[in-house]
Order: C-alpha cells, then structure tokens, then sequence
C-alpha cells in the first residue's frame, strides 16, 4: 500500500495527499487459495461486498499466527509490527473503505475521486494521435480489477480525481469488461506517466532498486515525487502539496502565499491534527454554504492583495515559484469572485474550490463510513471498559515475562488473545447495551 512521509508514520496525515504509489502483482497461482478464502468468508458474513473486500485485505495484512508460532519475537519487535499492522489497516479503510468490488464505477458521475488501477498485462491499442505509435493509457477502477482483471499484473495508482473507468473500452485490443459494456473512450479523463508505472521527474519506477525515498504527491497533477527530488522540504502538518511545475502554471497561487494567506501552524502532534482534520470535516458543509451565501457581494481577493502588494503585471517571476505546502483550508481561502472562477475554469482546477477533492478529506470520510454510525452512550462506557481492561490485562502479560525473563513468542501472544477473548465473552454474556 502507498505511503507518505507522514502518512507511513499517520494515515490521517492523510493530511499529506503523499502516500507511496505501488506494484501489485495478482499471483495466479494463489488465485485458487484466493478465491475459497473468499467464498468462505462470503459464506459466513452478511457484511456488503465492499467490505468483504476490506476483509481481505486487512487479512493480507495480519498474516496467519499459525505460521509463526514457533518464531520467537522480543517485545520492541512485537509491538512495532503490531502497530505498523494497526496503520496499514487504517490506510486501507481510508483508501478502500467506500469501495464496491462488484459494480463498476462507469455510470457514478458523483464520484469525486476513487482508487485507480492500471494493468501491465492486457494489450492496449495504438493511440493514432500519437507521433511515435505509443500505446493508449488506462485506468481501471477496484471493482474492475477483482472481475475483469484477475491474475494480472497491476500498478496501484492511489486515488485520482473525476476519473471515469476505462476497463474494456476501445482502447484495449482483446478485453471486454464483464460488469459494464463501454463504447468509445472517456474523453475528459486525465492520464500521466504514472499509468505506466513511472513516477517523479527522474522517470523511476516505484518500488526502485537504485532509488529509496518518500513520494509525495501533488495535489493538481496528482503525480508522485521522491521528497529529495522537490525544491523545498516538507512542512509538518501540512495538509496539500502544490508541485513546482503546478506553481508556474497557477502562479496567482504565489499571491496568497507572499500574503501569507497559506501560513499555518507547524505541528506534528498525532492527536492535534486528529482533531483538527475531524473539526475541518464536521464544519466543511456549514463553511462551504456561508462562502456560497457571500459570493455576490464578494470584492476580488486577489486583485485586493496584487494591490496591496503593488503587483501591477499578471505574471509571477519563475524565481518565486517553489513547491507549495499547503494548510488544511487553503481551497477556502482563495477568492470565489466569478473572474477567479472563470480563471480556474480557464485553467482545468475548478475543483480547487472544492475541499472534498483533497485527498485528506477523501481518506478521512473513507475511514469514517468503515467505521460505521456513532454508538449510544452505554455502548461508549463498554468501549472505554474494554480498552482499560485491554491495558491492565497486556500490563500483567509483559509484567510476567519481565519477572521470568522470557521472550515473548507468537505463541505467548497467541495465547494472551485467547485468554483475552475468553475473558471477553464471559464479559459481553453479562452486558446488556440497549433497554428492552
């Protein structure tokens, strides 16, 4: 799964539209072990199809106990991988968790933006616009590649905006889509480098044998690049990055920043910009409808601040554009007058009115729908009692193999969860968490 400077160590640094682009390989010869798996949980759940999905992969994540049970593990190591598994679950909720593995995404014109996939396997038409016979370019949604494209080998893209699925269209030479006939090609779909799996200005693949290094993508292009590729270093907490290239194509961007219109708060603090992202989203509605309420009244901003930075040429010299990085709330500060909306229009980024487009917004909602509704007020208490009683159980667990001076293996672990859970059900017999 893809990973960001900040989002490898906090998904909802999400905050970060930086997340590593990877090569997914659908092993044929796991498909058969794939597949029972698969009806078998089908089988034994009533859950949606979506998250059954959502299942598996978090099960790739997990691995088998079974397996290492005869593996030794020391707590330092146990407890990073439990955590490192604890955030690769939360990034596929953010990435996958509203997702339907079933119905292609073709005809949802309400999609703002979705988990992309390209496909190395299938052969693809010669695009006739090309001066040098290149071949067309795809992107296949999820639902796509779970029952059209099984056993191939694809490249993740991550997530890419207002992209409509192209599996089976008239640029693959043999491959119809099963789930949805489609005719033709989706004309306003934007396609990059990154759909043949190559990233950054150096051309590289991802993973690279002679390249190591974070990815961050931006926000306007939505290509990925080697953080020590970037003019300017990351700032902590930043919420969007802006690509130097992107800044000498939208140089009025540079405006608001010498303005000091996009300055934030530089944090790194997990639980602070935990609140501030779920904040942003539970105000972004009322935020939204009160800009929308003020836009007939509304003064030019940016012609306010040329002025007032007496900016009398439209263009923005190269020297002053660098990479951007950018706070939670940057769509809602530029102007909304119709000349700037005509700009952005002129400019293919209307969009960036629009803070749902961002990737953090994306993830976290993602990850909010996984998560399901809001719990009463009782089932809060038992939540809060459980993750105590969790603590003060693992407590004794590691006191005791301090005492002993034992490492903790896989089964010393395996053996405290099923203890736990033995507790737990003797627990949940005794709890009644609605009135009757």
């Amino acid at each position: 799964m893809m990973n960001s400077e900040q989002q490898n160590s906090h998904p909802d640094e999400e905050y970060q539209s930086s997340v590593q682009p990877s090569t997914s390989k659908n092993n044929e010869q796991n498909n058969d072990d794939d597949d029972k798996k698969y009806q078998e949980e089908q089988s034994s759940s009533s859950s949606s199809s979506s998250s059954s999905l959502l299942k598996r992969k978090i099960d790739d994540i997990k691995g088998d106990d079974d397996e290492q049970s005869d593996t030794e593990v020391d707590f330092e190591t146990f407890c990073c991988s439990w955590n490192e598994q604890i955030e690769q679950v939360k990034a596929v909720n953010g990435i996958l968790g509203n997702s339907d593995e079933n119905n292609c995404t073709y005809l949802d014109d309400d999609l703002i933006r979705q988990p992309l996939y390209a496909c190395s396997t299938c052969e693809m038409n010669v695009d006739p616009l090309s001066s040098d016979g290149e071949k067309y370019m795809a992107g296949i949604c999820l639902a796509c590649t779970e029952n059209c494209h099984k056993g191939h080998d694809l490249f993740e893209l991550y997530t890419k905006r207002n992209f409509r699925c192209d599996c089976g269209n008239e640029k693959f030479a043999n491959l119809k889509c099963k789930l949805f006939e489609k005719i033709g090609h989706n004309e306003t779909n934007q396609y990059n480098h990154n759909f043949k799996g190559l990233y950054c200005t150096c051309e590289l693949p991802y993973p690279s044998e002679d390249f190591d290094d974070t990815m961050i993508q931006c926000g306007i292009c939505e290509d990925w690049f080697h953080q020590s590729h970037l003019d300017v270093q990351p700032i902590k907490g930043y919420a969007d990055m802006i690509c130097m290239t992107c800044v000498r194509r939208l140089d009025f961007l540079v405006y608001y920043q010498m303005d000091g219109q996009f300055v934030f708060n530089e944090c790194d603090d997990e639980e602070t910009l935990d609140k501030e992202l779920d904040q942003f989203c539970d105000t972004l509605t009322d935020r939204l409808s009160k800009l929308l309420k003020s836009n007939n009244d509304q003064e030019c901003l940016l012609a306010m601040i040329k002025s007032k930075h007496l900016c009398e040429d439209d263009k923005i010299s190269l020297d002053k554009c660098h990479t951007m990085y950018l706070p939670l709330d940057w769509r809602l500060r530029i102007c909304r007058c119709s000349k700037c909306l005509q700009m952005y229009n002129d400019n293919g980024v209307e969009y960036i009115t629009n803070p749902r487009d961002m990737f953090a917004v994306y993830f976290h909602q993602n990850q909010r729908k996984v998560s399901g509704p809001k719990w009463n007020r009782i089932q809060e208490i038992a939540l809060a009692e459980g993750i105590e009683h969790f603590k003060q159980e693992l407590k004794k667990f590691l006191d005791r193999c301090q005492e002993n001076c034992k490492t903790i293996s896989a089964e010393d672990v395996a053996e405290f969860k099923r203890n736990l859970y033995a507790k737990k059900r003797k627990t949940i017999e005794r709890v009644q968490y609605f009135c009757r």
